[in-house]
């Protein structure tokens, strides 16, 4: 049984991105893997079937409750999945729901933390959901926001944009990474993508309807290296929440 790492994220920061880089990094493929089999390499603890391992009913009929009195089985049920490390998207902010944390802490090995400009999240999210600005900033102001409740997804709390970041970066934790959706570090994340996927991502990239415009933008911009680059690279103390 392995540990869990957790790729985590308000919804449209750069979660999809992170995973599709991940994957291609790790796995080393010949050919790029497709954008919308990123499940082949990271699972999602919201998924109604693994919860119906322990409760047979459909998902929909599940209360906030039922979710978190099962979700540390499940937590523990995707362990299972790999000896060493099992990589789980998550959009849930850290924090306690009806007693449970929607991050099972015995399970888990570590995090990497996307955050993205809130303004753009805005943008983006109001654009997937086909709903205006103001009412997309609206649920994102709100704590109690929840997506889910369904019968192919259980209950997540991303809640207030504000409230998610802080969750995820208040608390001193060397096992946590925040990572900059703006790419803080742009030379490593070109030569990334430019020589270790070998272009792959710009395939995959582009056909993602969710919009990775800042990936294409990288992609076609060549970079000099910056006099300070060593000072980048070394690991900064206050990236570490």
């Amino acid at each position: 049984m392995g540990k869990l790492v957790w790729i985590a994220s308000y919804p449209k920061s750069g979660n999809t991105w992170m995973r599709a880089l991940l994957h291609n990094y790790i796995r080393q493929a010949a050919a790029p893997h497709d954008i919308n089999r990123l499940t082949d390499f990271t699972a999602s603890d919201v998924n109604a079937e693994r919860y119906q391992r322990h409760d047979p009913r459909p998902g929909s009929r599940y209360t906030i409750a039922d979710v978190q009195r099962m979700r540390r089985l499940v937590h523990r049920d995707l362990t299972a999945l790999d000896t060493t490390l099992v990589f789980v998207k998550t959009h849930n902010a850290r924090i306690v729901v009806e007693g449970a944390p929607l991050m099972t802490p015995e399970v888990t090995a570590g995090a990497i933390y996307i955050v993205r400009d809130p303004r753009d999240v805005a943008v983006s999210y109001s654009r997937h959901l086909g709903r205006s600005i103001d009412d997309t900033i609206g649920f994102m102001a709100d704590p109690y926001w929840a997506t889910g409740g369904t019968d192919s997804k259980v209950f997540e709390h991303p809640g207030a944009w504000s409230v998610h970041v802080r969750s995820w970066t208040d608390r001193p934790d060397p096992r946590v990474r925040v990572v900059r959706y703006e790419a803080a570090n742009l030379l490593g994340l070109n030569f990334v993508l430019y020589d270790i996927l070998a272009g792959g991502a710009s395939r995959s990239l582009r056909t993602d309807t969710q919009g990775k415009t800042l990936a294409l933008a990288l992609l076609r911009m060549p970079l000099s290296r910056p006099e300070n680059f060593a000072a980048m690279t070394r690991p900064q103390p206050e990236e570490i929440a």
